[in-house]
């Protein structure tokens, strides 16, 4: 015997909407979309039409009907972020923190001559003193000094660009 689904769910939406069972929501709520890096750019679409979103130190303040929202964050440095919102009475907020695109270090060379060097990174974590050799460090993306030095020796002092 063949069953006609799509039927079978029309049929029971029409039985509970005549005893006012279910009834469609176009409920509105407000709701709180919470972003870091608080310049972000954040796109909200439902239903094939699009809305950008103005934040305010990080945050939006928007007016949604019920259902869900599917959504596009980005930001200079941070890796772009896709997901869906669900608005409903028991989901009133979010808070999504993008997470930041960076690349790598290395810095190599003998173990003799690496014996009592220390490098200085400044604007990854402010100041970072790090052991030789440097197999591979994560650094945020931006301009960095980088700075090698062993005692009575003259430092050495470079701007490096990560991208």
């Amino acid at each position: 015997m063949y069953r006609n689904m799509k039927y079978e769910r029309v049929l029971l939406f029409s039985i509970l909407a005549f005893w006012g069972l279910y009834m469609p929501s176009f409920a509105q709520y407000p709701y709180t979309l919470t972003v870091e890096p608080v310049n972000a750019h954040v796109e909200l679409s439902r239903n094939g039409e699009k809305q950008l979103c103005e934040l305010i130190d990080g945050q939006a303040q928007l007016n949604l009907l019920e259902g869900v929202y599917d959504y596009i964050i980005t930001a200079e440095k941070h890796k772009p972020e896709k997901g869906m919102l669900v608005v409903d009475s028991l989901h009133l907020d979010t808070i999504i923190a993008l997470k930041p695109r960076f690349g790598w270090i290395t810095v190599s060379g003998d173990s003799a001559d690496l014996a009592g060097l220390s490098v200085k990174i400044e604007h990854y974590r402010e100041e970072t003193k790090v052991p030789l050799p440097i197999e591979k460090m994560q650094c945020g993306l931006g301009t960095h000094t980088l700075t090698i030095q062993k005692p009575k020796y003259l430092k050495w002092k470079q701007k490096i660009m990560i991208n």
